[in-house]
């Protein structure tokens, strides 16, 4: 039973889970907290936690190589402050069905970037997988109207979530390059701390344009579950997951995520869901399977040493 318990069959549905849970609750919290606001309580606690284990276990200099220090900021920049940021900015104008559903996009903008930031060949599959990834996106925001799409009517929070995508990709593809000098743990510390330090000038503005922040005991509750489980545990049980089954098959269940935060958008939020998010979710996904099926297929597990 406890081998089942460390198994990543078990523990990464577990983790999307919780990433799923980030859209839900955020969706209910941001009426009552600003975006910045909310993202810097919840990367404050995430900071309380990794700093005082990265200066106690971690040798890495990040002043001293100039380099990679740059990398992580640029980390810190897109992962931290703008994903997050956009997400709830976004979550102020859109449903957390929209969220997920777009969000699910994620893994193939990645392989866009990636053709033109790092010159990386794709196969037709993928890209064939790409379009028919963004034909589902695109019904999404344009709610399944050809109307909306045609005169660019969209949902302002939509394109948000479409900005967040692409920040966060950019965060991925310069974390596979600077986790070939560091570990996982210590660059998502890192990350979150100079990710933390950027958003405290932006939630101080916050606190002058909206005096009426309340900041109650709901706020506190929701940081610290945000601050510990999505930012740190899911984070940590990632990493670990790629360690044992490999990348592709962690990839593979991230899909779960526009799953689960649909269904708890339904039961905890009351949130519809319309036949052009059903239609446009199915495209997403049909998309990302056409274009990993054979990744999927024949990558072997890699090892992936995630403390020091």
């Amino acid at each position: 039973m406890n081998n089942f318990f460390k198994s990543p069959y078990f523990l990464l549905p577990l983790v999307t889970f919780i990433w799923s849970s980030n859209f839900v609750i955020s969706k209910y919290i941001v009426t009552i907290v600003p975006p910045f606001t909310l993202n810097l309580g919840r990367f404050v606690v995430a900071t309380m936690i990794l700093l005082p284990w990265f200066m106690t276990n971690s040798k890495v200099k990040i002043l001293e190589d100039k380099q990679l220090f740059w990398r992580v900021i640029l980390m810190a920049l897109t992962g931290v402050f703008f994903f997050n940021s956009l997400i709830y900015l976004g979550l102020q104008y859109t449903t957390a069905i929209n969220s997920v559903l777009i969000n699910s996009f994620n893994p193939l903008v990645m392989v866009l970037l990636s053709i033109f930031l790092l010159k990386q060949k794709e196969t037709w599959q993928r890209l064939v997988g790409l379009g028919i990834s963004l034909i589902g996106v695109i019904l999404i925001a344009a709610k399944g109207d050809l109307n909306n799409l045609l005169l660019l009517n969209f949902n302002p929070g939509d394109l948000l979530v479409i900005l967040a995508t692409f920040a966060w990709a950019i965060y991925s593809i310069a974390g596979k390059v600077v986790m070939a000098k560091i570990t996982p743990m210590e660059t998502v510390a890192l990350a979150t701390v100079f990710g933390t330090i950027m958003l405290i000038p932006f939630s101080v503005w916050e606190f002058y344009v909206t005096p009426d922040i309340s900041l109650g005991w709901e706020f506190w509750v929701v940081i610290l579950y945000l601050g510990v489980f999505p930012s740190i545990v899911s984070h940590f049980l990632w990493l670990y997951c790629i360690g044992k089954a490999g990348i592709s098959t962690a990839a593979n269940f991230y899909n779960l995520i526009p799953v689960f935060g649909t269904f708890m958008a339904i039961i905890f939020l009351k949130e519809k869901l319309f036949l052009y998010q059903l239609g446009g979710g199915a495209l997403v996904l049909l998309g990302i399977y056409f274009a990993h099926r054979q990744f999927f297929a024949t990558e072997k597990p890699e090892k992936v040493k995630l403390l020091n």
